[in-house]
């Protein structure tokens, strides 16, 4: 697999002889050949399966083909559309806001309404630092 860590590949081979018979059966043979060939031969997964939160110790690879097998082979034909569903709509939410987070139009378009702000502010400044200027100097050529 490209771009998949050896060493995740090892967690997750320990995860699975850690799981039910009935479970592994699921999976077919080739991909668990395709497992045992990937996996790093020298890296032992230090993974502590008594405790409760054993999962935070696994990589972001490891969680994420644990989550592929489980999707393809462990779950039922209905239950496998709704995840397909689901990981699509999470997907065209994520490419929406990279659309419009990285839009060069609305970009361009924050900036301009950012810089009319901060002129928008600088004339106010002004026109209120005009009226204290006046006040002031009406008030010193009272005093004198």
């Amino acid at each position: 697999m490209e771009g998949i860590d050896n060493r995740a590949i090892s967690e997750v081979l320990l995860v699975l002889h850690h799981t039910e018979k009935e479970i592994i059966e699921r999976i077919p043979n080739k991909f668990k050949i395709f497992l045992l060939d990937n996996s790093d031969k020298d890296y032992k997964p230090n993974i502590d399966f008594t405790s409760d939160n054993w999962e935070s110790s696994l990589s972001e690879d490891a969680k994420g083909l644990l989550a592929m097998i489980y999707r393809d082979y462990v779950v039922s034909p209905d239950e496998k559309k709704e995840l397909l569903e689901e990981e699509r709509k999470e997907k065209e939410k994520r490419e929406e806001y990279l659309r419009e987070k990285y839009n060069p139009d609305n970009l361009f378009n924050s900036n301009i309404i950012y810089q009319c702000r901060r002129f928008a502010h600088f004339i106010c400044f002004c026109t209120a630092l005009k009226c204290f200027w006046k006040i002031f100097f009406n008030a010193i050529s009272i005093c004198i």
